[in-house]
């Protein structure tokens, strides 16, 4: 494969991380997870459809995992594509970085991206649970229910998108650096 640094340094730290953000998605239990971070790492620094590839087969082999061990195929619910969908939209998010290593662009299109988790996944709990009422209140009731469960999620998002750009950022740098030949001396 012949791509350029920035590229083959994504795609390598992107399979890499995949790996390690679908074990940590299945040994965490308190929605500190790296997913979130990884779709706008994924969609800033992971080239083509693979930026969309690689998040949502993370999340499809994650799922039959805790449906198999953990949940039952519980797992799998009316709310399943609101979460999906929020995570296309981090990886659309994220393409809107591609072409800066600003950490306020970063930090912020994090921010955007968990924020729009948030509301996204949530308005599928209250639209297909049969948790709340289909009325404002029920909605708000929704949305108040779940803000101790976003904070740390916003905490992993931020923390994790900030470690994995950080890695990005080294790993590119010192791959591009050209390799230093050994100093000879004329004889």
């Amino acid at each position: 494969m012949n791509l350029p640094v920035a590229n083959r340094t994504g795609y390598s730290l992107g399979i890499g991380s995949a790996v390690v953000c679908g074990i940590l998605r299945v040994i965490q239990t308190v929605n500190f997870a790296p997913i979130g971070a990884f779709t706008i790492y994924s969609g800033a620094r992971i080239q083509g459809t693979r930026s969309f590839l690689i998040p949502l087969l993370l999340m499809l082999v994650t799922d039959a995992v805790l449906g198999l061990t953990r949940y039952g195929w519980q797992t799998w619910t009316l709310v399943t594509p609101f979460i999906y969908f929020a995570f296309v939209v981090n990886i659309l998010m994220g393409r809107l970085l591609r072409d800066t290593e600003s950490p306020l662009a970063i930090i912020g299109a994090t921010a955007a991206g968990s924020i729009q988790f948030f509301v996204t996944s949530n308005l599928g709990v209250w639209l297909t649970s049969g948790m709340y009422s289909l009325d404002l209140i029920g909605l708000v009731d929704c949305f108040v229910k779940a803000i101790p469960f976003h904070r740390l999620t916003f905490l992993s998002d931020i923390l994790f998108t900030c470690s994995l750009f950080l890695a990005h950022h080294f790993l590119a740098a010192r791959e591009a650096e050209p390799a230093q030949q050994p100093e000879t001396r004329p004889v």
